[in-house]
């Protein structure tokens, strides 16, 4: 992975931890997994990398929690929304918090979910708690798939074709366990339904 890009990305020093912090705000798997990735090939250092990343998570993790308190109050048609579609979720979050949004960090609606924590008020100490818990297993997870990914890549750094399917099965493993954790959370959530 040498190239002229990569010398002027490294040759940012501090501020490509910066980028990173922005990066997982805005995107949080792709970043993740980039810096993973350099990280392994020791252009990153590893434990300032997941300082940051974590840093980043919970910045945004804030962020929409923050969102959906402040759409709550300023927005007749938000509330009025959210409060039809959510129904279900919100006794969810307001019975088991942290069960609900350490699941929902696994699937696709989970800046939703922070923002229907945020307009629940869900409380500010239990909500740091709970993200802190599921960030960490996130990232760790991700982290884990990107590190051994790019293991492999490096490994058959002459066989590319290997390396991109170790990277796949990565990808594959991650989407399926997302999978299983969204049925999950489905089940629960119709569960709450019914009673």
């Amino acid at each position: 992975m040498e190239s002229l890009f990569l010398h002027h990305f490294i040759s940012l020093g501090l501020w490509i931890y910066i980028l990173i912090f922005i990066g997982m705000i805005i995107e949080g798997e792709a970043f993740l997994f980039a810096s993973i990735y350099l990280a392994h090939l020791e252009y990153l250092n590893l434990n300032v990398l997941i300082a940051v990343v974590l840093a980043g998570i919970i910045f945004s993790d804030f962020f929409w929690y923050f969102l959906g308190g402040h759409l709550e109050k300023k927005s007749k048609f938000a509330k009025k929304w959210m409060g039809k579609i959510s129904m279900a979720l919100d006794r969810r979050l307001q019975n088991n918090t942290g069960s609900t949004i350490f699941i929902m960090r696994f699937t696709l609606i989970y800046h939703g979910v922070l923002m229907r924590a945020g307009a629940l008020k869900i409380p500010l100490m239990s909500y740091l708690k709970t993200i802190i818990v599921s960030s960490v297993a996130w990232v760790s997870l991700i982290g884990g798939i990107a590190y051994f990914s790019s293991a492999y890549l490096d490994l058959f750094k002459k066989y590319l074709k290997y390396g991109e399917t170790a990277l796949l099965i990565g990808i594959i493993i991650f989407l399926f366990i997302s999978h299983l954790i969204s049925k999950y959370a489905r089940k629960g959530i119709e569960n709450n339904n019914v009673s």
